[in-house]
C-alpha cells in the first residue's frame, strides 16, 4: 500500500482508521469505507477556502440546522463548539441503529497538524472524552471542531450512555 499524496510506502492495510503516512504526515483514508453523514445540506462552494486535510475545495453546508463547512472528498467536517455539543447529543440520543464497539486510534494522529481555514492558525489535537475513539482538532480562535471523515458516526454509534431527547 502506498500514501495517496507523497507515494511512500506504507506498511499497513487499509482500514476504518487511517493511515499516517511517516513521510509526509498525510492522513491516508479508504474513501470507498467512508459512509456519509445523514442530513448533511450543501449548501454552496466557498470561494478560496480549501480542506484544512485534503486541500479539496471546501463546502458551505447545514447540518441538523448548524451551519458548518465541510469536505465532499474526505468527508471531514468543520463545526462551531457549542453546535458540535448539541449535535452529538441530540444524534446519540436519536441514535437507534447497532452500536459500534470504538477502535483504538492511532497515537500517530496526536502528532498530525491541521490548520484553521479561518485564522491559519494550528489547531490544537486530542482524543474526544465522550463515547468513542476520535481525535479532533479544534480551534480556540474561532470557535470550530474539525471531525475527519467516519468520526461523527464513530461517536454517534459508540456503545455508552445515550441523552435522553
Amino acid at each position: 500500500m502506498f500514501c495517496q499524496s507523497c507515494g511512500a510506502s506504507l506498511k499497513a492495510e487499509f482500514s476504518d482508521l487511517p493511515i499516517v503516512c511517516p513521510h509526509c504526515t498525510h492522513r491516508n483514508v479508504d474513501l470507498s469505507r467512508m459512509v456519509p453523514v445523514d442530513g448533511l445540506e450543501p449548501v454552496y462552494p466557498l470561494e478560496g477556502e480549501s480542506c484544512p486535510r485534503c486541500e479539496s475545495e471546501f463546502w458551505a453546508g447545514v447540518l441538523d440546522g448548524a451551519p458548518i463547512k465541510f469536505c465532499k472528498v474526505c468527508q471531514g467536517i468543520l463545526i462551531s463548539h457549542g453546535d458540535f455539543g448539541t449535535l452529538i447529543r441530540t444524534r446519540r440520543a436519536d441514535f437507534h441503529g447497532r452500536e459500534m464497539k470504538p477502535k483504538p486510534f492511532q497515537p500517530e494522529e496526536l502528532k498530525e497538524r491541521c490548520i484553521c481555514p479561518d485564522c491559519h492558525q494550528v489547531m490544537e489535537c486530542y482524543p474526544y472524552y465522550g463515547p468513542g475513539n476520535a481525535i479532533i482538532d479544534s480551534c480556540e480562535n474561532c470557535d470550530w471542531v474539525w471531525l475527519d471523515g467516519s468520526e461523527l458516526n464513530c461517536l454517534i454509534a459508540s456503545p455508552g450512555l445515550r441523552p435522553v431527547s
